[in-house]
């Protein structure tokens, strides 16, 4: 299966007859969302019939920026961001050269989309906050709520759950009035998502099978295996791996089937998880392998650095030492470049934010927006920090935990090579823990694990740092 839809993955067909340009484009908006390789198809042979003609009617011009659009949504179901980018790039330069305000408007929220994927956060924020602006001027309100969950749901992905909260639920009070089913579905799922990343499960679940309900019954399959993991995962946050794993099964067969390659691969990789705590790790191996395949040609897929740390994991607990460390580098270097690509893109955004409130606020000056500044990066400094320190210790004997160790390791490793000094480690293993916890309870098993820690500490190898 080919991971990314590019014009070389079609035999792309001689050019269409002119009258033949619609019968193209309405296929494509039929299909793009069931069969987006054929969608693709459709796009290309009728860019190739309207890129030959030299002197374009404007209604020629319009089919050009509608195909270009169309590709670009293709493009996206299948995760080819870049390719959606360029496409949509494409349209919304037809789109201005005719003024058409309202086609700029679609064409620059997904644009916002394309880039936020791409974790491009302030060229995101600036084509979606310019998306948002036309909306409102023109009175679109259908386009204003589309602006507004593309919105929110970049500021989930920036870590602002709240904020962007606030936004789909803008969206979504807009959309009860005025919206299709095709869009109140795709807010129901943020919503689910929005109110998951807040620790709601709940409400996440109610709106999460909301929006699995209305894209099934319209048959709008990418949205429905969307809005499958994201049940998956609010199941799973409430403990019910059953219905977790049974949604991420349907979620990975209907993926398969229509060729959505991305979710597959996240459906595969948090099943993967599911099976890792269960300890059935021969197929949970099997899972993290495929996912990994699938996407092995999309370039800084979030699935790669997850899916390596499952299988860090999944191998310690075996005692599979060297297959654990070998996978925990691949993760580290793979989390490592991601955070740091992360952390330039939020620079900016904070750039940005400041910049809006300057013009927003431009009587307030300079040294109160400076300073909110300072203060907003310094708390997300401290937050970072605390975040890190958490990730390293085991919640419960507040010891640093095995990946970090992994980490600790492969540091002292290599100072043991450089200097060519010997490098040793010590194992405590508890006799009888068992029985312990068999006769007494886990909570008493907790606390000697917990008295264990405290009277070991200072010679732990927290002292390695």
């Amino acid at each position: 299966m080919e991971n990314s839809v590019t014009q070389t993955a079609f035999e792309t067909k001689l050019p269409s007859p002119p009258d033949g340009i619609d019968g193209l484009l309405q296929l494509a908006r039929r299909r793009h969302r069931t069969e987006p390789y054929a969608a693709a198809e459709h796009c290309l042979n009728a860019n190739a019939s309207l890129e030959a003609i030299p002197n374009r009617s404007t209604r020629q011009q319009q089919q050009l920026s509608e195909s270009y659009y169309l590709l670009g949504k293709t493009y996206q179901q299948v995760c080819d961001q870049q390719n959606a980018l360029q496409a949509l790039l494409q349209s919304l330069q037809i789109a201005e050269k005719q003024q058409d305000q309202a086609a700029i408007g679609a064409r620059l929220i997904l644009i916002a989309a394309a880039q936020a994927n791409l974790k491009n956060y302030s060229e995101a924020l600036s084509e979606i906050y310019r998306a948002l602006g036309i909306a409102q001027q023109v009175a679109d309100k259908q386009l204003e709520a589309q602006a507004l969950n593309t919105l929110g749901l970049i500021y989930l992905d920036l870590a602002e759950p709240f904020r962007g909260l606030s936004y789909i639920q803008q969206s979504y009070d807009i959309l009860e009035e005025t919206g299709g089913p095709e869009q109140i579905g795709d807010c129901l799922n943020s919503l689910c998502l929005a109110y998951h990343k807040l620790g709601n499960p709940e409400k996440a679940l109610q709106y999460g099978r909301q929006a699995a309900r209305s894209s099934h019954q319209r048959g709008d399959y990418h949205q429905y295996a969307v809005g499958l993991l994201a049940l998956g995962q609010v199941y799973y946050a409430l403990k019910d791996e059953a219905k977790a794993m049974e949604a991420y099964q349907k979620a990975y067969e209907i993926s398969q089937q229509y060729q959505f390659v991305c979710l597959a691969s996240t459906a595969l990789c948090l099943a993967g998880g599911v099976l890792v705590d269960r300890k059935q790790f021969r197929n949970a191996q099997r899972n993290l392998e495929e996912s990994l395949r699938l996407i092995q040609n999309i370039d800084q897929h979030p699935n790669f650095a997850e899916c390596h740390r499952l299988l860090s994991e999944l191998y310690a607990q075996q005692n599979k030492f060297q297959q654990a460390y070998d996978h925990h580098k691949q993760y580290h270097a793979s989390a490592a470049q991601r955070y740091q690509r992360d952390l330039n893109s939020r620079v900016k955004v904070l750039e940005l934010a400041n910049n809006l409130e300057t013009a927003n606020k431009i009587s307030q000056a300079l040294k109160e927006q400076n300073h909110a500044l300072r203060e907003e990066v310094r708390l997300r400094k401290q937050a970072q920090a605390r975040l890190e320190e958490i990730s390293r210790l085991d919640p419960l004997t507040k010891l640093n935990n095995r990946r970090y160790f992994f980490e600790l390791a492969e540091l002292e490793y290599a100072r043991s090579q450089r200097y060519h000094h010997a490098l040793s480690a010590i194992m405590i293993d508890l006799d009888y823990f068992k029985q312990i916890n068999d006769t007494f309870g886990h909570a008493v098993g907790d606390q000697v694990l917990t008295e264990i820690a405290r009277r070991i500490a200072p010679v732990s190898y927290t002292h390695l740092t």
